[in-house]
């Protein structure tokens, strides 16, 4: 979907893309913070400096997937919204019960800021008009017309 200068965007999409901009770059900071060490070039050792590389463009993926292919965005964010919720909420799950876990003040911090912001995300990709247009733009990417 091309925008003219004139086409305007909503507000949720700035705030959408915003919101994976700075995970991006926030868990890239937190790996770094984990590991506590220097980084190494080889791709296949445990530190590597690929493995936040990695990190940071799929989430930079995603905002520009949500910025320039709307349809394609929102079928990732949602994809990576609800997998991604899932799992800090189970992380939040076995850490109140107890369970041994090598957590840090900076891992709650950011366990935190995705529970409390994909919520809204989800609900913004999950409204009734973006409802209707997800389901047109999934049906035809499956089902292509001449």
């Amino acid at each position: 979907m091309n925008l003219s200068k004139k086409d305007e965007r909503p507000l949720g999409v700035y705030l959408v893309t915003l919101y994976f901009v700075l995970s991006g770059f926030l868990e890239a900071i937190h790996k770094y913070r984990e590991w506590g060490s220097a980084f190494i070039w080889n791709p296949l050792a445990e530190h590597s400096i690929w493995h936040i590389a990695a990190d940071v463009t799929i989430y930079l993926a995603i905002a520009y997937m949500v910025w320039h292919l709307t349809w394609l965005g929102r079928l990732a964010g949602l994809v990576f919204g609800y997998l991604y919720l899932s799992t800090w909420l189970w992380f939040l799950v076995l850490y109140a019960r107890g369970t041994a876990m090598n957590t840090t003040t900076l891992h709650l911090i950011l366990a935190g800021y995705h529970i409390l912001a994909l919520p809204f995300l989800l609900y913004y990709l999950q409204t009734e008009p973006r409802k209707k247009l997800f389901r047109q733009s999934l049906l035809e990417i499956l089902l292509p017309h001449d």
